[in-house]
């Protein structure tokens, strides 16, 4: 694929994204609720702002958590090894 294609590709993703979010509500709100209002939800993400994990959830087993960021820095730490020259030098 092209540079252009790609661009493409990804403003075409970002625009649907933005289409979802705008039409969630209104889909949401003719369908109906369908769930049992009793049941407890559990949800959680994790937001990464460099290094420093800001944790959002509500019913979640923290070793989880604790667990995801982990491995979200190892990734981070990986990712950047990887953008290192080949050269074996930082700088």
């Amino acid at each position: 694929m092209s540079g252009a294609e790609l661009l493409y590709l990804g403003f075409l993703m970002i625009l649907s994204g933005i289409l979802l979010l705008i039409l969630y509500p209104f889909v949401d709100s003719f369908g109906g609720d369908q769930r049992n209002h009793e049941e407890e939800t559990k949800a959680a993400g994790i937001v990464m702002i460099g290094p420093l994990p800001i944790f959002i959830g509500k019913n979640v087993d923290r070793r989880l958590v604790l667990l995801l960021i982990i491995l979200m820095i190892a990734l981070m730490i990986f990712g950047f090894l990887l953008s290192l020259p080949t050269t074996g030098r930082l700088w």
